[in-house]
């Protein structure tokens, strides 16, 4: 039987380091992990539009502007896109004051620069629009319309602004 030398003894515990090393290594590369999340998208909430006013008061064949706020209470940036006005109405009966004395004017165009507005609770989450000559009333308006209060909705389109 042979007898082991000091440098045979250095050649297997090389060898035995050289095979442990290899094989730690080995096991570096085959460490692995995994996971999953659920998430819920959240909804857009409608824009706030309010203080609405109308110049100058309403006559016989004059055109209006309406003024208004409008308010992003979503947590992303929103950019206005166009303004309508809905049906107009009155609380008078039509034989003083018919509803159709006061008209949306389809000649207005759009407000020449719509905003973008900032997120909720910054700095330009709001913004007064200005849609100017947006309605009319009739050249021969009845006369019970002196002095009656016409209701005038106002609708703004809006996108996501997010980037």
């Amino acid at each position: 039987m042979r007898k082991f030398t000091k440098r045979s003894a250095a050649f297997v515990t090389a060898g035995v380091i050289a095979v442990t090393g290899a094989g730690a290594a080995y096991a570096a590369w085959l460490l692995s992990g995994t996971g999953s999340a659920a998430a819920t998208a959240g909804s857009a909430a409608q824009l706030s539009v309010s203080g609405i006013t109308v110049t100058p008061a309403f006559g016989p064949g004059s055109t209006n502007d309406v003024a208004f706020t409008v308010t992003n209470t979503n947590a992303f940036p929103a950019e206005i896109t166009s303004v309508s006005i809905g049906t107009i109405t009155n609380a008078v009966a039509d034989t003083v004051c018919a509803d159709n004395n006061v008209v949306a004017n389809e000649d207005a165009d759009q407000p020449a620069s719509l905003p973008t507005l900032g997120a909720a609770g910054s700095a330009t989450d709001e913004a007064t629009i200005t849609f100017d000559d947006a309605l009319k009333m009739i050249a021969d308006p009845q006369n019970g319309c002196q002095g009656v209060n016409f209701t005038i909705p106002v609708t703004v389109a809006a996108v996501s602004a997010a980037s």
